[in-house]
């Protein structure tokens, strides 16, 4: 069971419990799927939840193993983890400082909505604002002079470097989910052929893919970019990240190369607004099962998996809803443009 290894690497606790796998009858009626089952990650309730808050369990768990009482990022990665990272260094004690670009679609861009959620101090995070960088190299820099700044102060600080610098301990959240998703479908007695989820940085489908290998699971994965790169940069990620995995658990590597599924089909889809095409899964989702499906994230997931659905009428589909975003819709051609695509992170 690959949970056992997990027991010595250190966590936090911030999700409450399994989220809930559940039966979408309206979504399998209209997309031609024989079952359509959503594993609801959006109701990990810290913070609004989203896959972020499993990702954080480990991240801070990391900050607090190596004591550190300091935690500095990024913020715009992805609009999720600045959130759950203030209210998860606010929960346990943490000073929490997050470096923003003056600019709004900067390298480190986030929503003017969560800029000022944290600027207005409600999560006790400090933001720093800096002219839009240049590039990644100068955005770590400028986090390593006010970790220097801060050490200097008598802090001791921990810095999250980017997805190629660090360990994928963000990935062991998602094998707990692996584990939930098994068990979840053996009591409803549900087969599924095909899980859907998106990809951004690639650590929820790392985390899903060695979860379920381990344990014998071999249902395919597909990885629906949302737009951060292409198809093949995410499944070279993907594939670092099973190997450090492996590594860091002392295992063998379950997953093998041709299992790691990725399509960027979806990347230039524009964000769901509220007058988006009314058949777009996003909007039958909200309009037929109540689900308010996040409008960049997951609704190019929930857009695959309806291809799917059309491709093989009565397939068994399961969708990884990690919630990411707060569902916000506006009726505004702004929103037309594509996300930023961030090369140099």
């Amino acid at each position: 069971m690959p949970l056992e290894n997990l027991r010595d690497i250190p966590r936090v606790k911030l999700c409450n419990a399994a989220s809930p796998l559940e039966q979408q009858h309206n979504l399998a009626r209209l997309s031609g799927a024989k079952t359509f089952l959503m594993k609801r990650d959006d109701t990990n309730c810290f913070a609004t939840g989203g896959n972020k808050a499993r990702h954080m369990e480990y991240y801070l768990g990391d900050v607090m193993k190596k004591g550190a009482d300091t935690f500095i990022m990024l913020g715009g990665r992805t609009p999720n983890l600045s959130r759950i990272a203030a209210a998860a260094c606010a929960k346990y004690g943490i000073a929490c400082h997050i470096v923003l670009e003056e600019e709004k679609h900067g390298l480190c861009c986030e929503p003017r909505e969560l800029r000022e959620i944290l600027a207005s101090n409600m999560l006790n995070a400090h933001v720093h604002t800096h002219p839009p960088f240049e590039s990644y190299e100068e955005a770590i820099q400028t986090m390593q002079a006010l970790a220097d700044k801060l050490e200097a102060e008598g802090r001791s600080p921990y810095i999250l470097q980017n997805e190629s610098d660090r360990l994928p301990i963000a990935a062991f959240g998602y094998i707990h989910a692996a584990q939930e998703i098994v068990e979840q479908l053996d009591e409803l007695e549900q087969e599924t052929d095909v899980i859907f989820c998106a990809a951004g940085s690639g650590n929820t489908v790392a985390g899903l893919l060695y979860g379920l290998r381990s344990l014998g699971c071999d249902v395919p994965v597909v990885g629906v970019s949302v737009g951060f790169y292409g198809a093949d940069y995410i499944k070279q990620r993907i594939r670092y990240k099973l190997d450090q995995i492996a590594l860091l658990l002392d295992e063998e590597n379950p997953v093998s190369d041709d299992e790691i599924l990725v399509t960027d089909e979806y990347c230039d889809h524009h964000t769901v607004t509220a007058d988006t095409d009314p058949n777009h899964p996003a909007t039958l989702a909200a309009k037929h099962e109540g689900l308010l499906i996040d409008p960049f994230f997951n609704s190019k997931s929930i857009n695959a998996a309806f291809d799917y659905a059309k491709l093989y009428p009565q397939s068994q589909i399961l969708l990884v809803n990690t919630g990411n975003s707060i569902p916000y819709y506006v009726k505004t051609k702004i929103l037309d443009a594509p996300y930023p695509k961030l090369v140099n992170y």
